[in-house]
């Protein structure tokens, strides 16, 4: 079985998904976590620590990995 590695938004990091924490934007903008990671649509991974959240979650991290133009 091949490994899912995916890239955390806060440290550009290459880890095992089963590692990360993946968030989806909502309709209404809203970040919630894909605690399954199945949720449809586009998706953003980051590691559970708080350096790594920090970075992910400002306004230009979320337009880059949603690409979206306003948060």
């Amino acid at each position: 079985m091949t490994e899912h590695i995916r890239t955390c938004r806060g440290c550009h990091q290459k880890d095992k998904r089963e590692i990360l924490l993946r968030y989806v934007l909502s309709c209404e903008k809203t970040l919630i976590e894909d605690r399954n990671k199945a949720m449809q649509g586009r998706g953003m991974w980051v590691h559970e620590n708080p350096n790594c959240m920090k970075k992910a979650f400002n306004k230009t991290n979320i337009r880059r990995a949603f690409k979206i133009k306003d948060v």
